[in-house]
């Protein structure tokens, strides 16, 4: 299956979406952040890499930071 673009972004494919080795570049719209990798793979199996990619309204109080698949407060 092919990702769509998530709620208040984007989804930018490199290459033919649906075969192996493709590419989705991820983007949140203005306001708003991600908390996954915002690259995905197509995989040889016709699924695709990591998370389900969401955008998150930005909080100026407080922000979150994924590192190495944990998240910490900023």
């Amino acid at each position: 299956p092919v990702p769509v673009a998530p709620t208040y972004g984007q989804a930018e494919f490199e290459f033919s979406s649906t075969d192996p080795g493709a590419t989705v570049k991820y983007s949140c719209i203005r306001g708003f952040e991600f908390l996954a990798r915002e690259l995905r793979q197509c995989l040889v199996t016709g699924e695709w890499s990591g998370q389900e990619f969401q955008c998150y309204r930005r909080f100026p109080e407080f922000a979150l930071k994924i590192q190495r698949d944990h998240v910490f407060p900023m």
